[in-house]
């Protein structure tokens, strides 16, 4: 009888170096059995022991069970491989990870049209929209003082997306956000600072609950990855916004030049002007010409334009 716990207790060091999980609990079970067999075929049998050692072989039993099913092959539907290949592989989820956020956080695919807003400026933040095809482009606004439409991203080929890691609208993982209660009234509503909306054509995306994703990435353990797709989403942004603010610039810069044509012109108008109340009298002083003199040189007007404007006057005396 004293061979089972000889044989019981080399299992358990046989558990010790096994790496793999299963092939652990296995030598566990087979430890568990061989105590059983020692307390039951003691002269006064020890049904403590056995009861204990049995309900270790079942609870290793169990987790091996939940092991086997965890490694099953994941099976995905065409869309939800491509999904997953170009949006989730790339930050380290796994194929069951990303099964288990699909279910977990409602993700329906959704089809936007031409003119369709996918999210409005102060509604709450219940959903994210990850952004992974079409036919259109998308654009980010959002209204001014004086109620105007303020572009704040470039738009974005909607066919570009087929071939990229999509558009977040809205962040996977907020670092600052804790934990939000179950029931919704209690959770705290951030609102969108921008609109969104498509345009010239189609954009297909993927829509989640926000609160419920999250719950999950927690739950997964996949904070890392949520965080990484975060940070990768926000430079795709920038990028996009650093291209808009040199359009801006460029325009900027023309509006200034245009501007400044305007001015420039109304100034040579009022020299004009002041030109002929000069030559009225058919004769310019030296007061009167120092006066133009320094016109000129307030208001940056060059020799070739005052020449021009002299000669329009038709003035016919020496030049001053």
């Amino acid at each position: 009888v004293v061979w089972f716990v000889h044989a019981g207790n080399s299992f358990s060091l046989l558990a010790l170096i096994a790496s793999d999980m299963i092939t652990l609990r296995s030598l566990m079970m087979f430890s568990a059995t061989n105590f059983i067999c020692f307390s039951l075929l003691q002269p006064k049998p020890m049904y403590p022991g056995a009861c204990w050692s049995l309900v270790f072989l079942c609870g290793h039993g169990v987790q091996i069970f939940r092991e086997m099913m965890s490694r099953r092959p994941v099976k995905l539907q065409a869309r939800e491989e491509d999904l997953y290949d170009r949006c989730f592989l790339p930050y380290g989820f796994t194929p069951r990870q990303f099964i288990y956020l699909l279910n977990n956080s409602e993700a329906e695919w959704v089809s936007f049209q031409d003119n369709n807003v996918i999210v409005e400026k102060n509604e709450p933040i219940t959903h994210i929209v990850l952004l992974i095809g079409g036919t259109g482009s998308y654009v980010v606004t959002r209204p001014t003082k004086d109620h105007h439409e303020e572009v704040l991203i470039v738009r974005n080929d909607g066919a570009s997306l087929d071939s990229s890691s999509g558009a977040w609208v809205g962040d996977l993982w907020d670092s600052k956000s804790k934990e939000q209660p179950k029931d919704e009234s209690e959770r705290v509503q951030r609102k969108w600072r921008g609109t969104v909306r498509v345009k010239d054509g189609t954009i297909e995306a993927v829509r989640f609950d926000l609160h419920k994703l999250r719950d999950a990435v927690r739950e997964l353990g996949a904070i890392t990855c949520a965080k990484q797709l975060t940070i990768d989403s926000l430079n795709n942004h920038r990028e996009m916004n650093s291209a808009f603010l040199q359009q801006e610039q460029l325009k900027n810069i023309e509006e200034r030049k245009k501007f400044l044509e305007a001015i420039q012109l109304q100034t040579l108008e009022t020299y004009s002007s002041l030109v002929a109340i000069a030559i009225a009298s058919g004769k310019v002083t030296a007061e009167e010409a120092e006066c133009l003199r320094q016109y000129r040189l307030k208001n940056s007007i060059s020799e070739k334009e005052h020449n021009n404007v002299v000669h329009k006057s038709g003035w016919k005396g020496e030049m001053f």
